[in-house]
């Protein structure tokens, strides 16, 4: 939601803060306090919508004020569509609204927090066992996808989620900062759990082409005059016969700003040992050195 916000807007995400919606946790804990003292003046805050910020009216309230008032930062609210602008002296209409949008976010709260508790008693009351049905966890560990993380073994995977597992893991595990994610043709996650460390994939020129170019509506030849190389030179990378130089990656960078020149060379390396891993054997190697942790 706030990446298509910013790219309908001409808005350029510098930093990502994602914030815990627990409301059994702190401030600091859910990244609240961390995100107020990176603000200064004129900075401007992105966010989904109000009931991001606060887990009550007082502390929505108390945390709108610091951000509008105290840091003297422009909020935003994307599904509320409020616009606080601490230039903005005629403001009253919008402290209004944002009372009222915070009220009804507790309410709504309440409201589910009591309806599940009464679903709850209802199953404890038929005799149904609460939690997960034993060795659920460890069912749903899924070799085929523990071996495509690992090796790149698709023999096991369904061909049409191939490849969108390789562009998703292949954008993660090159990518040195969240801005990197910020692809307009995808909107990426970290994925979480036992997964959280396998990202090596192949794929590099497929990923510009797809994640950059199609979404833009951009051909081969207007993506080549855009950077300033011929439309072979870019057909050659987009159809994986030819590297990521640094010239390139620095021309990549520039014509999307979202990304960094490491990026793209992440990419390319990335690509480079998923296909040394298929042809090297290192079995026979003596480890030379072990370092314990």
């Amino acid at each position: 939601m706030i990446s298509r916000y910013g790219m309908d807007h001409k808005l350029i995400v510098d930093e990502w803060i994602e914030l815990e919606m627990s409301s059994r946790q702190s401030t600091a804990k859910r990244r609240i306090d961390e995100l107020l003292e990176k603000l200064s003046p004129k900075d401007v805050v992105i966010a989904s919508e109000l009931s991001r910020l606060g887990r009550s009216i007082k502390e929505t309230l108390n945390i709108v004020e610091e951000i509008t008032h105290e840091k003297q930062s422009r909020l935003i609210l994307i599904k509320q569509n409020l616009d606080l602008n601490p230039q903005d002296k005629n403001n009253i209409t919008n402290k209004v609204m944002i009372t009222v949008f915070a009220m009804v976010a507790e309410l709504e709260r309440d409201f589910i927090s009591e309806r599940t508790k009464e679903g709850l008693r209802a199953r404890v009351a038929k005799g149904i066992k609460l939690g997960k049905p034993k060795g659920t966890v460890q069912k749903s560990i899924h070799k085929g996808l523990s071996n495509f993380f690992n090796y790149g073994d698709t023999t096991k995977i369904q061909s049409d989620h191939i490849k969108k597992l390789r562009l998703l893991l292949a954008n993660l595990n090159a990518a040195t900062k969240v801005e990197n994610m910020n692809l307009p043709g995808l909107g990426l996650h970290k994925l979480q759990g036992n997964m959280k460390d396998f990202w090596s994939v192949k794929i590099n020129g497929s990923i510009l082409k797809e994640l950059y170019l199609e979404p833009l509506n951009l051909t081969v030849t207007e993506a080549s005059i855009s950077l300033g190389v011929t439309r072979k030179t870019l057909s050659f990378l987009i159809n994986e016969k030819s590297s990521i130089s640094s010239s390139m990656a620095i021309r990549l960078s520039a014509a999307f700003p979202n990304t960094s020149p490491e990026y793209w060379l992440n990419l390319q390396q990335q690509y480079d040992i998923w296909n040394a891993k298929k042809n090297i054997d290192v079995s026979h190697i003596k480890v030379l050195l072990h370092i314990s942790a």
